[in-house]
């Protein structure tokens, strides 16, 4: 529906505030006088000698390394003490990670030259091509097929045996395709074939009396000729047709 100004519109409805005579200000725990209370000025009296100082860390970084806790009052001394005694360990510990880790890289990336130059096997070429075809899916379909892909890829019994049958159903499905029209052509051929020679074998009588009529006599002729005059004489004799008569 069409919008239109209204002249009696005062804005955004608020709840009127209006003034609370038992209103007090802001709340505040209420204090009291304490007769029990008193200030100590000698915490650690009490507690006796320390054997042992206990950390607790809660972090998401390793390989955090504590040693010589200090607990003093004096910060010259504990400056001393991190630069003679913190400082040089610390340094040591940083350059053996240091060089471990560059061993580490080191091998890695021999091993993963040594991988490229064997090159991928047709296992891992396989199971490469599913990973793509499944990219390509949407993601439910592609969610429901990578724990397949990951077992085949795990195992390279199961995945020849899946490229198996599916090699085996490839191979059925074109044959009964295939087949039934072959068959059939087979069978036309075959016909036509047997008319063929049906055909060729039998040759006309006519054809084969004139085939072998030459200037010599041969004792078949006369039969072959007697052939032929009967075949004449069982033709029958067409009558002339009549016509009728056009009157003027």
């Amino acid at each position: 529906p069409p919008k239109i100004s209204t002249p009696d519109y005062k804005g955004k409805w608020y709840p009127p505030m209006i003034d609370n005579p038992e209103y007090k200000g802001v709340w505040k725990p209420r204090k009291i006088p304490n007769p029990k209370y008193f200030n100590d000025e000698t915490p650690l009296k009490s507690i006796g000698q320390i054997g042992g100082v206990g950390l607790e860390i809660w972090t998401m970084t390793s390989g955090l390394v504590v040693d010589n806790v200090l607990v003093a009052g004096d910060d010259v001394a504990a400056g001393e003490l991190r630069a003679n005694a913190w400082k040089p360990k610390m340094d040591f510990i940083a350059a053996v990670a240091k060089a471990e880790e560059e061993a580490k890289a080191k091998a890695r990336k021999e091993e993963e030259a040594a991988e490229a130059l064997k090159g991928p096997g047709f296992a891992s070429k396989v199971t490469d091509a599913m990973y793509s075809a499944l990219d390509k899916l949407p993601d439910k379909v592609a969610d429901l097929g990578r724990p397949v892909v990951d077992y085949l890829a795990d195992s390279a019994v199961a995945l020849y045996a899946f490229l198996t049958l599916v090699a085996v159903a490839t191979f059925a499905l074109i044959a009964t395709l295939v087949m039934p029209k072959g068959e059939a052509a087979a069978a036309d051929a075959k016909k036509g074939g047997k008319k063929t020679a049906a055909s060729a074998k039998k040759p006309s009588k006519k054809a084969v009396g004139k085939a072998k009529k030459t200037d010599e006599i041969q004792p078949d002729d006369e039969e072959e000729e007697a052939e032929e005059e009967e075949e004449e004489e069982e033709e029958p004799i067409k009558s002339p047709s009549k016509r009728r008569a056009k009157r003027g």
